[in-house]
């Protein structure tokens, strides 16, 4: 697969997570996903600190405010969720 090929591929992704998130209405917004415990709007935001992290990564710096006591990386996870909720 060529370089050019994997960015139209993320491009046509994104593009459809837009089309399909911009027609979510206030309820679908904080309805429950399948991620125990996180709403729509949670798993979208996971997404969102997830490409932050990668640009931070890049840039050679680290995500912020690693929780104090997280012992896995899904607690480390969870509380940047709930932080910025």
């Amino acid at each position: 697969m060529s370089r050019d090929s994997v960015f139209a591929a993320l491009q046509a992704q994104t593009d459809r997570l837009d089309t399909i998130l911009t027609s979510l209405d206030d309820d679908q917004w904080s309805a429950p996903s399948l991620c125990s415990g996180w709403s729509v709007s949670d798993v979208v935001l996971h997404l969102a600190q997830t490409e932050e992290g990668v640009a931070l990564t890049i840039a050679g710096r680290e995500m912020p405010g690693r929780p104090d006591g997280a012992s896995s990386v899904d607690d480390v996870i969870d509380e940047w969720v709930r932080r910025e909720r």
